[in-house]
């Protein structure tokens, strides 16, 4: 996806937190280049600078690459974040904020339908993990 509508970009050292659960949460990123973890942690959540001391146990969420797209939930809902985010390599970030996401949207109908694809791909997954957990 190309700069536009008013988006910009952020880079990343690897290792550096790009927001932690419970942020406030009004910008998506799409990963122009590198690769970052979307992960939850178990008990106690410290952060020092730009990076994170982690607690006890830490939940993966998901390994995201070049392409991939993440934090569009509390910039749709206004909620605080749901996971951290950490870079695990060098990474730029394409930053899409309300204002731009929804200009992207109207002028980018094929990001919109990859929008609902992922969305769609999320929700059976969790309903495969529900299927699973009734069946134990």
């Amino acid at each position: 996806m190309n700069q536009g509508a008013g988006a910009h970009t952020r880079r990343l050292k690897s290792g550096n937190v790009l927001f932690m659960e419970g942020d406030t949460g009004r910008e998506m990123f799409v990963i122009l280049k590198g690769s970052m973890l979307l992960y939850r942690v178990v008990g106690r959540k410290v952060r020092q600078g730009s990076d994170v001391l982690f607690g006890e146990t830490t939940q993966t969420i998901a390994h995201l690459k070049e392409a991939d797209f993440f934090g569009e939930m509390a910039l749709l809902d206004g909620q605080p974040r749901s996971t951290c985010a950490v870079a695990t390599s060098d990474t730029v970030l394409l930053v899409l904020d309300e204002a731009n996401f929804g200009q992207v949207l109207a002028e980018r109908s094929d990001f919109a339908l990859r929008l609902m694809r992922e969305f769609t791909r999320r929700i059976r997954s969790l309903e495969g993990q529900i299927r699973a957990q009734g069946a134990q």
